[in-house]
């Protein structure tokens, strides 16, 4: 599997709002760095992830604009744009901003995830 690939599991993953799922495509190392709060290691990032999915209901994750900004064959860094919509309090709702992704292959050749940075856009 490429690190390409490896995003679109990612994001695949998040959007069943089932925390293995992305659990299997984390680095037991991860570090995600929110606009909120800085989350480490599986426990601290699925109580965020699981938070999220309660308070945005149906929540769809997605990726535009990705740019891969560095890849080797151990490592590939990634910007994108990112967007979600889902149902606040029953109301749709939606919102985007910038991310950073890390990938590092681990011992067996697959990519995992070990840094992921979400930021706002910037006011025009």
């Amino acid at each position: 599997m490429s690190c390409r690939k490896a995003l679109e599991q990612y994001i695949k993953a998040t959007n069943t709002h089932v925390f293995e799922n992305v659990k299997e495509l984390l680095d037991p190392d991860a570090v995600y760095w929110f606009s909120d709060q800085t989350c480490s290691g599986f426990e601290e990032i699925q109580r965020y992830f699981e938070n999220a999915w309660k308070q945005i209901e149906n929540e769809v994750y997605s990726a535009s604009n990705v740019s891969w900004i560095t890849e080797t064959d151990e490592q590939a860094v990634c910007l994108y744009t990112y967007e979600w919509e889902g149902l606040y309090q029953g109301e749709s709702i939606q919102g985007s901003g910038r991310a950073t992704n890390v990938f590092v292959k681990d011992e067996s050749g697959s990519w995992k995830l070990k840094h992921e940075h979400l930021s706002s856009l910037p006011k025009l």
